[in-house]
């Protein structure tokens, strides 16, 4: 029980250290005793079967949650509030983590670090007095000086491959900031983030998304070519594009219930980033495939 005191008294900087520091009492030792007891050093490998080498129990950690007090959280944020909120797939989590510190005898780096914020107490002065440091010292005033030179500025020439993906970075910001205000454009509404389209493994699949997301098909723009008279639905009567096709035209309603499970979308839930899986079948269902 002593051995056990001691390693979990030296352990300060666990995160949960303070939960099982409360559940190990020390009865009728004397302060002489435990002081020397500590001094001790630590040998994490023997081959007696001690009680301070077993695997921390669930129960303790429950205990430990149910006593704790409430204190400030450590860089992380996490609170003993949290801890005790937590399922108990999660606790034992916790606990399998621990269990593997204690065992590999290895801490990490983040549980190294904390706040430290010194609050007086009343009629408590605090006085905070500077310490020379490495004043005067000569290999000390050379380390400063080396350190300070990183801060004046360099003359060296610049990779050409840190300053092309610099440029592309700033163009690709310039391109997106003209293109959010282009609200009205047909397009912006499919894409309105710019990227790389998605190729798809099949080229006519690829052509046909293309024309469907411009809005130039030979079905709609044929008649240019011809010097012929803008096409109308055959449908409704209305003036024939693909928005039209796509969304507006109320007689095909029963087509879009049947391929997309809805009457109301906009074209980027068609045709955006990932195209719905059905349109395709859509356009073959109303008789246009061909024509796209």
């Amino acid at each position: 029980m002593v051995r056990r005191f001691v390693i979990l008294q030296k352990w300060w900087m666990f995160l949960l250290l303070p939960l099982f520091a409360q559940q190990v009492t020390i009865p009728n030792l004397s302060l002489r005793i435990k002081n020397r007891t500590e001094r001790i050093k630590l040998r994490f490998q023997t081959t007696k079967n001690l009680s301070c080498n077993t695997d921390l129990t669930i129960f303790e950690l429950h205990t430990a949650l149910f006593v704790i007090k409430h204190t400030s959280p450590d860089p992380d944020e996490i609170t003993y509030s949290m801890l005790q909120h937590l399922s108990e797939h999660s606790l034992l989590n916790i606990l399998y983590m621990f269990n593997r510190i204690w065992k590999e005898h290895v801490l990490p780096d983040c549980w190294k670090r904390a706040f430290i914020i010194p609050i007086p107490k009343p009629g408590v002065r605090i006085l905070f007095p500077w310490v020379p440091s490495h004043v005067g010292i000569t290999r000390n005033e050379l380390a400063d000086k080396s350190t300070k030179s990183a801060t004046e500025f360099l003359t060296l020439s610049i990779v050409y491959a840190d300053v092309r993906s610099a440029v592309n970075q700033w163009c690709h910001s310039q391109w997106q900031e003209k293109w959010n205000m282009e609200t009205n454009n047909k397009i912006h509404v499919i894409k309105p983030v710019l990227s790389q389209w998605v190729i798809k493994l099949n080229r006519r699949c690829d052509v046909m998304l293309t024309r469907l997301r411009i809005g130039q098909t030979r079905l709609t723009h044929r008649h240019l070519l011809f010097a012929e008279s803008p096409p109308t639905c055959s449908h409704c009567g209305g003036m024939l594009t693909l928005r039209h096709i796509l969304t507006d035209c109320v007689a095909l309603n029963r087509h879009r219930l049947r391929y997309f499970r809805s009457s109301s979308f906009n074209l980027s839930f068609l045709l955006g980033e990932i195209p719905h899986f059905n349109i395709s079948m859509y356009l073959k269902g109303i008789g246009v495939f061909h024509d796209i």
